[in-house]
């Protein structure tokens, strides 16, 4: 009995020695199953707070604040605009081809392109001379159709009249750029033909139940059908090969669509990625598509920033009436903004949704911080309340142009100077309105990330603003940034 007792004991003390052998090593730490435990549940929880930004943009989008001119002077970077529609994008979109002379690839090279293969050539001063004429057999004739914008009350006039008329009133709601009126009617041209061809490529989703003629406003006749687009809708006017194409006014483009999938599908056939030397902006909506299948590790970003329900009630409004672009529904002409706000199709959290590449589904409380840390790493804000802000900041950062680049951009660009580029009058919404609430909140996230995009233009101000020395004398390098906030 004391043999097994004695017996017991030992093994007591050589158990007991054993577990102090291994908290010794540890420390006074807890039991090592505790330590695996413990270690998971962290791995775990940085799972879950480490919000990763899209791979495509993770990948092929610079940081921000990661400066390096010796690339960038090599044109091995490619500035790329994300256009969230109806904040700014067409005013940036012309200032940059106007008053800097880039060439940019958006969809308007496409468009340039297939004019000039189906339409002969023709000086600006032919067109006017051809609108004239036009209008004057309109007029002889006691038609009453409207042109380019005249009021009937305006062409009572006789077309010289009118004319000279133009010549002495400022250009207003046609643009934000004070031109002079030849530009001006070489503005409309381009814009004509793009919708024509838009309208003719199946993208005017408005067809007649039966075959008929119809005369245009200039009397020429057509069938009313579309023989050049196929059953899937795709455009089959396309060229083979990437080049720069010009329009009648002398802006420069990329004969490319970067803004729909098919046609950055078609770009990316055409090897835009390995050709960044032949772009110097693109501007586009499909921000991760275009990233993904355009970009080589490359792209810098950079956007302009609007409050979410003011946005979304201009670019209703918008829709009402622009049978050319793709997102048309002529059920929209005969709604009100109320009947909008309470449909199923209302626009909800567009940016944070274009952000993710998550256009459809269930939004996540972690998808907003997602996209905030995309903004946060990835792009250069600009606001639209604050155009010459964001077009001095535009300019100091990419080092496009001269002074007096900037100066033509602030002078017809800057929405105190001259409106917004795009702009339509519209009736403004209450902010007390219950729509307004519908709208606030169908697009709560949105509203969040603007909130964040208003901070970080003031951060990122902060930060340029203790790098310019560096941007001034051309010595800001990547092994050598300023503080970041």
């Amino acid at each position: 009995m004391l043999c097994v007792t004695a017996t017991s004991l030992l093994l007591v003390i050589l158990l007991a020695l054993c577990t102090l052998q291994i908290r010794v090593s540890l420390g006074n730490g807890p039991p090592v199953d505790l330590l695996q435990r413990r270690a998971l549940s962290e791995a775990i929880h940085m799972e879950t707070v480490t919000y990763k930004i899209h791979p495509f943009l993770e990948r092929n989008f610079l940081d921000w604040n990661q400066m390096d001119l010796k690339h960038r002077n090599n044109n091995e970077e490619l500035p790329v605009f994300w256009h969230i529609l109806k904040s700014g994008g067409t005013t940036i979109k012309l200032m940059y081809a106007q008053c800097y002379n880039l060439v940019e690839a958006c969809e308007t090279g496409l468009v340039v392109d297939q004019k000039r293969q189906h339409t002969p050539e023709m000086t600006p001063q032919e067109w006017i001379s051809q609108q004239q004429q036009t209008n004057a057999q309109h007029l002889s004739g006691g038609g009453s159709q409207t042109y380019l914008g005249a009021s009937s009350a305006e062409l009572t006039l006789g077309p010289g009249d009118w004319m000279q008329q133009q010549a002495q009133t400022p250009v207003q709601d046609h643009g934000s750029t004070m031109i002079s009126p030849a530009e001006w009617f070489q503005q409309q041209a381009i814009q004509a033909s793009e919708q024509q061809l838009q309208q003719g490529y199946g993208q005017r989703r408005l067809q007649t139940d039966e075959l008929s003629v119809v005369e245009s406003e200039d009397g020429r006749r057509y069938v009313n059908v579309d023989v050049t687009t196929p059953e899937d809708g795709q455009r089959r006017l396309q060229s083979n090969e990437l080049r720069v194409v010009e329009s009648e006014d002398g802006r420069r483009y990329v004969n490319v669509d970067v803004t729909t999938p098919e046609g950055i599908a078609h770009a990316a056939q055409l090897g835009f990625a390995a050709s960044p030397a032949l772009t110097d902006v693109m501007f586009t909506p499909l921000l991760v598509d275009g990233a993904g299948a355009l970009l080589n590790r490359n792209g810098r970003l950079f956007s302009v920033f609007r409050h979410p329900v003011l946005r979304v009630v201009s670019n209703f409004y918008y829709l009402q009436n622009a049978i050319w672009e793709p997102t048309y529904d002529e059920v929209f002409a005969t709604w009100t903004i109320d009947d909008y706000a309470k449909s199923e199709v209302v626009e909800s959290n567009w940016m944070v949704r274009s952000l993710l590449n998550k256009m459809v589904g269930r939004m996540e409380p972690s998808d907003i911080l997602v996209a905030k840390e995309t903004l946060k790493q990835k792009c250069l804000v600009g606001l639209i309340d604050d155009m010459e802000g964001t077009i001095r900041r535009f300019h100091d950062y990419f080092g496009f142009g001269s002074d007096d680049s900037l100066d033509c951009a602030l002078q017809n660009f800057s929405r105190k100077q001259s409106g917004s580029s795009n702009s339509h009058n519209h009736p403004q919404l209450d902010p007390t309105s219950e729509t307004w609430a519908l709208l606030s909140k169908k697009n709560q996230l949105d509203l969040e990330l603007f909130t964040y995009a208003k901070q970080l233009f003031v951060e990122q101000g902060q930060w340029l603003k203790e790098g310019r020395r560096w941007i001034e004398t051309k010595k800001f390098h990547h092994n050598d940034p300023p503080r970041n906030p």
